[in-house]
């Protein structure tokens, strides 16, 4: 018997990467085969159920990312419970997220945009 992996996006991103990473000294500390298997898709959702509906007997465990926590409130309908059918064993990393805009004079900072926007209440949604 081996241990699933699965990495909820595909091949060569972060969390495919991780998972590589991660397998090796799980392999070597459960004394098991751990197969890493990507199945990406629908912001990770895909993977996750699959996680979700397996055997709950410690053989196949997800490396998420950040859309595991706001998946439930971007995709209606999704197949299981993030909290109820999914358990956090472990924080593995972090990942940076920034907010970017095209290069302006008028924006160094995203307090700027606020400013921006809440001083000209214009119509034109595309524009701070």
């Amino acid at each position: 018997m081996f241990v699933r992996l699965v990495a909820v996006f595909p091949p060569g991103g972060s969390v495919d990467q991780v998972a590589r990473i991660l397998s090796q000294p799980l392999q070597a500390q459960l004394g098991q085969t751990v197969i890493v298997e990507n199945k990406g898709g629908a912001s990770g959702s895909i993977g996750a159920a699959f996680v979700a509906q397996a055997p709950r007997d410690g053989y196949t465990f997800a490396a998420v990312f950040d859309s595991h926590a706001v998946n439930p409130a971007l995709i209606p309908g999704l197949s299981y419970d993030t909290k109820k059918d999914l358990a956090a064993i472990s924080l593995i990393g972090t990942a940076a997220m920034v907010i970017a805009t095209p290069v302006s004079p008028e924006y160094n900072a995203f307090g700027d945009i606020v400013t921006t926007r809440k001083a000209n209440k214009s119509s034109d949604s595309r524009r701070p």
